[in-house]
């Protein structure tokens, strides 16, 4: 059978009240504030570790604001790492060869990556090879194309990443070839400012010669959000 104790005080050894009744004979207590800390409990206030009570920071906690409503955006493991399952980050390539790259120096021909090896926010689209930035901020995007049958007769191969903002090009010579290139990787990358919705695509172009590079499956095209 279970017992009441009645009592108007509980002190720790040192003598110090740490719970004690109000005297009302009511089922309600009073802590001291050596124990609760100084200052105002409330829904807006938060108790700190030096034992007082302050404003709660608008916003959340200071110098860090977020707009999520579910999911996990920092996961903190149990060994110290660090990992954002949502973070912007992406890598494709070719499922198959694209052949007989156009000799027209007037515009560039997008390279087809169809085929994700990841997309961890779901922000590329194989259909049309198309990055889309799902937030302003600033991207490392790069590439590297291999490149095969390249004709010793063009005088230039460029490569650009395609962005909404800006085209980051940048040219080979190939009239210095003694003769057509088997094999060739061209590799680019660059940290592009990107704006939410602007996208990113990967283009190439030759210069006078024959139609006849391809670019292998073997090539990749991936990038992440930096900050």
């Amino acid at each position: 059978m279970a017992s009441t104790i009645q009592v108007a005080k509980i002190q720790d050894t040192g003598g110090n009240t740490i719970v004690e009744s109000d005297g009302s004979g009511a089922a309600t207590t009073r802590i001291p504030a050596t124990y609760l800390g100084s200052g105002t409990a409330s829904s807006t206030t938060v108790l700190y570790g030096d034992q007082t009570y302050k404003t709660e920071p608008s916003g959340g906690v200071t110098g860090i604001a977020t707009s999520m409503t579910s999911g996990t955006g920092i996961n903190l493991a149990v060994n110290g790492e660090i990992t954002m399952p949502l973070q912007p980050a992406f890598s494709t390539y070719l499922s198959a060869q694209q052949d007989n790259i156009s000799n027209s120096p007037a515009s560039y021909t997008t390279i087809l990556f169809d085929t994700e090896r990841f997309d961890q926010n779901s922000d590329f689209n194989t259909t049309n090879y198309t990055f889309t930035a799902p937030v302003t901020g600033k991207y490392y995007l790069r590439t590297e194309l291999w490149c095969a049958n390249v004709d010793s007769a063009a005088q230039y191969v460029q490569t650009a990443l395609v962005t909404s903002n800006y085209t980051y090009a940048r040219a080979w010579a190939v009239d210095v070839f003694s003769q057509d290139a088997g094999e060739w990787v061209l590799s680019q990358g660059f940290i592009c400012d990107m704006d939410s919705s602007d996208t990113c695509t990967v283009g190439i172009l030759q210069s006078s010669g024959t139609a006849q590079m391809d670019i292998d499956a073997t090539s990749v095209f991936g990038g992440w959000l930096v900050c």
